[in-house]
C-alpha cells in the first residue's frame, strides 16, 4: 500500500512537472513573439519615416521648381517612385497583418491612422493605383478589413 502511495505522489509529481513545463514553455512562446513583432514594428516604422522623408524632400524640390522647367517631369517620376517605396512599405505591414504575423491588437491600433492617412494621400494622389487589379492588394485587403475606403478621386 505504501508503495502505491509512492508511485501515485511520483505520478502527480511528474504530471505537475510536465503542466509547469508546459505553462513555462507557452508563456515563453508569448512573450518571444511579442518581443519580435516589436522589433519588426520598429523596422517598419523606421522604413517608413524614412521613405516619408523622401517624398516630403521631392516636394518641397518640386514647389521650389519652376513649372516650365525640364527637370519637372524628372521630379514628378522622382515623386512617384518615392511614394510607391513608401507604399510597399505599407503593403508589407499590411502583408504581415493579414497573414496575423502581426496580431498585437495595440501594435495594429497604433500604425491605422498613419496607415488610413498615409494610404488616402496615396491614392487620392495616384488614383490609377487604386484601379490596378494586382497593385497593393495587401493594403486593400486591411483597408477592407478595418472597414475604411479611401475616396479616391478619379
Amino acid at each position: 500500500m505504501a508503495t502505491e502511495l509512492v508511485n501515485v505522489l511520483a505520478l502527480m509529481v511528474s504530471i505537475t512537472a510536465i503542466g509547469i513545463s508546459v505553462a513555462t514553455f507557452i508563456i515563453s512562446y508569448r512573450k518571444g513573439k511579442k518581443t519580435e513583432q516589436m522589433k519588426v514594428s520598429m523596422e517598419i516604422s523606421a522604413k517608413l519615416d524614412e521613405a516619408e522623408n523622401k517624398v516630403i524632400e521631392v516636394e518641397d524640390q518640386l514647389k521650389k521648381s519652376d513649372s516650365q522647367n525640364p527637370d519637372n517631369s524628372t521630379l514628378k517620376s522622382n515623386h512617384q517612385d518615392a511614394y510607391l517605396l513608401y507604399m510597399n512599405h505599407w503593403e508589407f505591414y499590411s502583408f504581415l497583418v493579414n497573414n496575423n504575423e502581426i496580431d498585437n491588437k495595440n501594435i495594429k491600433k497604433y500604425f491605422e491612422p498613419n496607415f488610413i492617412s498615409g494610404t488616402d494621400r496615396f491614392f487620392n494622389k495616384y488614383p490609377v493605383y487604386w484601379d490596378k487589379e494586382n497593385q497593393f492588394e495587401e493594403i486593400k485587403k486591411y483597408l477592407k478589413e478595418i472597414g475604411h475606403e479611401p475616396n479616391v478621386s478619379q
